[in-house]
Parts: structure tokens; sequence; C-alpha cells
């Protein structure tokens, strides 16, 4: 008897809504959500506008926390109606913008949007308009773009997708703490831009990310 498993019964490195899974709607989602906002910025703005939200390539945390939130708490409503869908994702992007920037007015005391003066606001955290983009995005994520990109996640050899996954993984990881330790230095510099650095990680900072790298990189933040 072969001891070689047939194809069709090995199971997927990314089966059902496991880690693996989980990181490459993030990941996806990421590069995904960043080139939204970018041709969202051009439609608006007429010139192309780096939008990322991580100091290393083209990625945006919050499309790929939102499109994990899309999957985690609402892919089982894919059967309902689309109006269901529609306000569910509406509701829950909504306060996951809020939530965001809240969380980044407690830890970096700035903010990347703030829409006060804009209809139906809620604090200037989100607003209507949004809400409804967010609505959108949810009811395509869940009946279409999720289905789609776990087909194919799961596609991927399982000889390649784990080790393939724990690199980019690490690398995520890596960026995050950098990016999140480079805001951090950013912010000391502008609320006390005559003390130097205390550690050897915040000279290193100062140099590879002064104050003009940074906000080339981080095109609509602002401190308060």
């Amino acid at each position: 008897m072969s001891d070689i498993t047939p194809l069709d019964t090995v199971v997927s490195f990314a089966n059902g809504k496991n880690f693996y899974k989980i990181f490459w709607v993030f990941f996806i989602c990421c590069f995904l959500g960043n080139c939204c906002e970018m041709v969202f910025a051009y439609a608006k703005n007429g010139s192309w506008i780096c939008r990322q939200g991580l100091i290393w390539g083209p990625f945006n945390q919050i499309y790929g926390l939102g499109a994990v939130l899309f999957m985690l708490a609402l892919y089982n409503l894919r059967d309902r109606n689309a109006g269901i869908i529609f306000v569910a994702s509406a509701l829950s992007g909504a306060a996951f913008e809020w939530l965001c920037s809240w969380v980044q007015e407690i830890a970096f005391h700035s903010h990347s949007w703030e829409y006060s003066d804009t209809p139906v606001n809620i604090g200037g955290r989100t607003n209507l308009f949004f809400a409804i983009c967010w609505g959108f995005m949810g009811l395509v994520f869940i009946r279409n773009l999720y289905p789609w990109l776990s087909e194919h996640i799961e596609k991927i050899p399982n000889s390649i997708g784990r080790p393939l996954t724990w690199v980019l993984a690490v690398f995520m990881a890596v960026n995050i703490i950098v990016s999140i330790a480079a805001v951090t230095r950013w912010k000391e510099r502008t609320y006390t831009p005559d003390v130097p650095p205390k550690t050897a990680i915040g000279r290193l900072l100062d140099k590879y990310y002064p104050n003009e790298k940074m906000s080339s990189i981080y095109t609509s933040l602002t401190f308060k």
C-alpha cells in the first residue's frame, strides 16, 4: 500500500479560522486598505499621498484589524439580508474607528483623522459618511472578498504556507514595535525638542527617523 496521502485529503494549514488564516487576512487587508486610502486621497486631493500606518511597507493596520473584526464577528451573517449585513458592518466599523482614534489619542496624544467639522460626527472620531463606507466595505468583504481570499489562502501548499506565515508574522511584529517606538520618540521630540534621547534606541530613532522622515510617512498625523 502506498504511503502517499492523496492531495484531496490534505488539510490546509489555514483551514477554518485558525491563526494562519487570521494572519493572512490581516496581512493582505493591511496592504489593500493602504491602496484604498491612497486612491481615496488621490480622488480627494488630486495627488498621491502616503497613507501607510507602519514604518516599513505599504501597510495600514487599521484595515487589517477591521477585516479580522468582520471575519470573526460578522461572517456568520453572510447568508442574511444585505441590509442587515450593511447595518452591522456600519455600526461595528464606526465603533472600531472611534476606538482606534481614542487609543491613538491616549497613547500618543495625536490623531490621524479628525471629523469635528463634518456632519453627524461622534466626537470627531467617526462620522456618518465613514460609517456608510464601513457598511459597504463590510458587505463586500463578507459576501465576496473573504470567501475568495479564504479559498486562495488555503491553496497555498502547507510546506510553503506555514514557514512563510511565521516569517511575515515576525516581520509585521517588528514593524509594529519599531513604528510605535518611532512615533513615541517623535512625540517626545515634538513636546520637548531640547531634551536629548536618554537611550541608545532613542539615538538610533533620532538618526534614522527624524521629524522630516516621520512627517513623510505619517502625512495625516498631528499631535494634540
